[in-house]
């Protein structure tokens, strides 16, 4: 059964392949959250044949340390060839520094310190520490020593240069599944010359628009735009400046259609990652490990929804989906309200043809997407 399944999937895969161009693209990531979903998105990327990837940025705070973890993990999958960028974000460091707080709060106004926890090189007296196994899984399996010395490019101009040889006729395609920081560093003169692809938004009622107004319901906000609305507000301007749209993968979508990895899928990994031999390095173990350490560190069952990796099959496969036009906005007054869990209204939507900034995804036939996706990960991940 396991053999048909397979030869069903490579199948599918090499006949969908045909009939595809290959896309440039740019990965903005920030793998190593307590959160999976970044590394299971970046492997579909990296060993889809569908895409040529320019290189991936990693972002967020300790973006240094993340650029690490991406380029083992292409490493070790054979893609070497791809450069690994430090985008934003504060530096990893273990000791305090009261200037990179400052930073990280004035970036991040609404990141929940009081419920997330600080950063180790932010963290006050009396605050939990952020995620305390970050890069633990990788350096126990690869030793410190070696990730370390992995080499990453430190270069923050590289996503505006990479863009300026491109246009509006010839677009790079970005692919952003963290929160939009780099993104807003663009010019808005280069927004044309990028075909946007993003996770975030929040939690939209589509059954409840308002006819005459449009006004879309928005209940709570995603993390990646939650806990940065000024940031997130100059990405969305500059959208609706240059004329251009993103496409947006919202948090609600990806619960609606209940795309996620099922739990005897996961078991079925960890099996196979535990039975792996003790006396050599194994990516597979690693990131299993990750994954367990992840649920511990958010509080989620062994299951996990799939939002990232679905921004990167919907892109990188040329799947059908439905969408509407919609105009997005971000309420920066809200910046001192200390945390995105509980704020109302942060993000307002409206259904609308004229100055549409974002073509959010409605729907797509579920059963198909889910399976083309676990077939992917199935063939890596053993």
């Amino acid at each position: 059964m396991a053999s048909i399944f397979t030869d069903f999937c490579k199948l599918l895969s090499s006949a969908h392949k045909s009939m595809i161009t290959i896309k440039d693209c740019v990965l903005i990531t920030d793998v190593g959250s307590v959160d999976i979903d970044d590394v299971l998105a970046t492997l579909m990327l990296i060993t889809n044949g569908n895409v040529d990837i320019k290189g991936i940025i990693s972002s967020h705070h300790y973006s240094d340390e993340r650029a690490k973890q991406i380029k083992l993990l292409t490493g070790q999958f054979g893609r070497d060839d791809i450069p690994i960028y430090v985008g934003h974000g504060i530096p990893y460091q273990t000791t305090n520094s009261e200037k990179d707080r400052a930073t990280f709060i004035r970036e991040n106004p609404l990141f929940p310190l009081n419920i997330f926890g600080a950063p180790v090189s932010i963290k006050q007296d009396g605050e939990r520490q952020w995620y305390p196994n970050f890069s633990k899984a990788f350096n126990d399996e690869f030793t410190e020593e070696y990730v370390s010395q992995l080499e990453t490019v430190t270069d923050s101009d590289f996503l505006e240069n990479l863009l300026r040889q491109y246009s509006p006729e010839n677009k790079l395609s970005v692919i952003c599944i963290a929160p939009p920081h780099d993104l807003a560093k663009i010019p808005v003169e280069l927004y044309p010359n990028m075909d946007l692809w993003c996770m975030g938004g929040g939690f939209e009622d589509l059954d409840h628009i308002d006819e005459e107004s449009g006004v879309i319901p928005v209940t709570e906000a995603g993390y990646n735009w939650g806990i940065t609305p000024a940031i997130t507000n100059q990405v969305l301007n500059k959208l609706t400046a240059s004329n251009t749209m993103m496409t947006l993968i919202s948090s609600k979508i990806v619960r609606k259609f209940d795309v996620s990895i099922p739990l005897e899928t996961y078991e079925k990994w960890d099996a196979l990652a535990s039975a792996q031999s003790q006396s050599e390095h194994n990516m597979f173990r690693a990131i299993m490990t990750e994954w367990q350490n992840s649920n511990r560190g958010n509080k989620l069952k062994a299951h996990k929804n799939m939002c990232d990796p679905l921004v990167v099959h919907l892109f990188a496969n040329d799947t059908p989906f439905e969408y509407i036009n919609v105009t997005a906005k971000c309420d920066e007054t809200q910046n001192d309200k200390g945390s995105y869990l509980i704020t109302s209204d942060l993000i307002s939507m409206v259904h609308s043809a004229d100055n549409a900034n974002v073509r959010l995804v409605t729907g797509f036939d579920r059963d198909v997407i889910l399976n083309q996706m676990l077939c992917h990960l199935n063939s890596l991940l053993k």
